[in-house]
């Protein structure tokens, strides 16, 4: 019959992740083995005592034997009241994940529009008292995680109108037929939506032809020079299992979407999917190679939020 602890362990990662709530269903059943004094609990407790070293790490890996090692996905310790940690607003919200551990939220997968369109309007200078108001919540406007949270899943449901998982966002564009020099472009979706409810300004992105429209270092240089205090909001592919973000080989590829802003001639990017609350890694400095392949040759929509 084998390991009882083992052949638990083995049922939930076929997946070869352990997610916390899979951890705590298996310290649970460990629980249940030394209270049945089963033999299996000795395998348990040496597995389980290794890996509670690791609980504040985001993702580790442990080897089972020669052959066989699990990814454990760990969430780090952390309560939905504490006070987002960190001196300027840029720094709190690099503590932000579009997760949550509260029972009135059920879209946590779908938030990373709704999360980058509130995080625009905060690093624009825009108060989180005005954002509360705008999102018609009437709690105190005290910047903890559970409250920036339900305003994540508030602006997702005023703005998630098609019913379809995510927030909508695409570009139209006009264009000169015989230059193809581009004249207009029309930036659409649900995004705009949330973001007229944020009181942002939308511009879309685009390079200056139809065959160069994906070309935009110009023009996302150019908003910035405009807009010290705007961002990007950019769509791009999330590895759901790695926490990778890399950009959108078009339309069809994107699942997420994440928002740059530029802050002393750097560039940086906060992403709420590939995060963890209370880690700090939401906000990632972009080398030159990054943000060429995010911002400047991206096939993804890219909309400019501006206050």
């Amino acid at each position: 019959m084998g390991n009882l602890f083992i052949r638990r362990l083995q049922h939930l990662t076929q997946d070869n992740y352990l997610d916390r709530s899979e951890y705590q269903s298996l310290k649970a059943y460990q629980q249940q083995l030394k209270t049945e004094q089963s033999p299996s609990a000795y395998m348990g407790d040496r597995i389980l005592n290794s890996l509670e070293r690791y609980e504040s790490r985001t993702t580790i890996q442990f080897r089972l034997s020669a052959t066989d090692s699990i990814k454990f996905d760990f969430t780090p310790k952390y309560a939905e009241s504490d006070l987002l940690p960190g001196r300027t607003i840029e720094d709190r919200l690099s503590q932000v994940s579009q997760k949550d551990n509260l029972n009135g939220t059920n879209d946590d997968p779908n938030r990373c529009a709704s999360a980058a369109v509130l995080s625009a309007f905060l690093v624009s200078g825009g108060s989180f008292a005005d954002a509360l108001n705008r999102l018609g919540l009437n709690q105190a406007p005290v910047l903890n995680y559970e409250n920036i949270h339900m305003a994540q899943e508030k602006l997702y449901d005023m703005s998630n109108v098609d019913g379809r998982s995510g927030l909508s966002l695409s570009t139209t564009y006009r264009y000169q037929r015989r230059s193809g020099e581009i004249t207009s472009v029309i930036p659409e979706g649900e995004v705009v939506s949330a973001a007229k409810t944020m009181g942002l300004k939308v511009e879309g992105i685009l390079g200056s032809t139809r065959a160069t429209q994906y070309e935009r270092k110009t023009q996302v240089e150019d908003f910035f020079a405009r807009n010290p205090r705007g961002s990007l909001l950019t769509s791009v592919h999330l590895d759901v299992a790695s926490g990778t973000v890399r950009p959108a080989q078009g339309e069809d590829d994107v699942n997420h979407a994440v928002l740059i802003y530029k802050r002393q001639g750097k560039y940086y990017m906060l992403d709420s999917g590939g995060s963890y609350n209370g880690l700090g890694n939401a906000r990632k400095e972009l080398s030159p190679s990054e943000l060429a392949d995010l911002a400047f040759t991206s096939t993804g929509s890219i909309f400019g939020l501006t206050r």
